[in-house]
């Protein structure tokens, strides 16, 4: 935080109002990416950007230094950079995927996307190493999955990747995939949990020592 924020949050739409929030989540604009800072109640916040996007948005990831941040949508994932100093964010990069879930790896040298069947993808785990230099999403690696990825998870060794779908019986499972962070490529799966019960997964979360993972699902 800076000396003078007291809370620091990025939010959708969804919980905004114009350029307040309320308690009923009510909202005028339709898409767009708020930044906030100095908030004195969850209930009402100011926010300081509002990045309008053309479609709902459906992740957000910031990198581990805070200077990018990914957001993706039902078209196209973004990379905008943040400046802390003038408080904006600037688009510097997007490639056209129909992505789900989206997340920066540890070290902050990668984003991992899960994509679904349309247009511009096929039910896919992609991987972009993100060009600090260049700012630029660079060194795509994919692995095709059976249906639409709905949640990932990086290990905190950077070594392996979660994620999940629904298989070909309509039951929910998660992969365990390996990661060379040296090649920037997706290899071998390793294991593969099959839930047996038709959920979604929406969330996979591994705990810091990377001995145990949590998965949130929905029916």
């Amino acid at each position: 935080l800076l000396d003078n924020e007291v809370c620091s949050a990025i939010s959708n739409s969804c919980s905004m109002n114009n350029f307040t929030s309320n308690a009923a989540g009510s909202v005028s604009t339709p898409y767009g990416i708020y930044l906030q800072s100095n908030a004195s109640a969850l209930s009402s916040t100011t926010p300081l950007l509002n990045a309008d996007f053309s479609t709902s948005n459906r992740a957000l990831s910031w990198s581990p230094d805070g200077r990018f941040l990914i957001a993706a949508n039902t078209s196209t994932v973004f990379l905008l950079e943040y400046n802390r100093i003038t408080n904006t964010l600037t688009q510097v990069d997007s490639v056209s995927h129909q992505s789900r879930v989206a997340e920066w790896s540890p070290n902050g040298a990668f984003v991992a996307i899960g994509t679904q069947l349309g247009a511009t993808d096929d039910n896919s785990l992609i991987v972009y190493r993100i060009d600090y230099n260049a700012k630029k999403f660079t060194n795509k690696s994919t692995l095709l999955v059976g249906t639409a990825v709905t949640a990932l998870s990086w290990h905190p060794s950077q070594n392996y990747i979660l994620y999940s779908f629904l298989d070909g019986v309509n039951s929910a499972r998660i992969n365990l995939v390996r990661f060379n962070a040296g090649t920037g490529t997706l290899g071998a799966l390793l294991q593969s949990v099959n839930s047996g019960l038709l959920r979604i997964i929406k969330d996979l979360s591994w705990t810091p020592d990377g001995r145990y993972f949590a998965s949130a699902w929905s029916i």
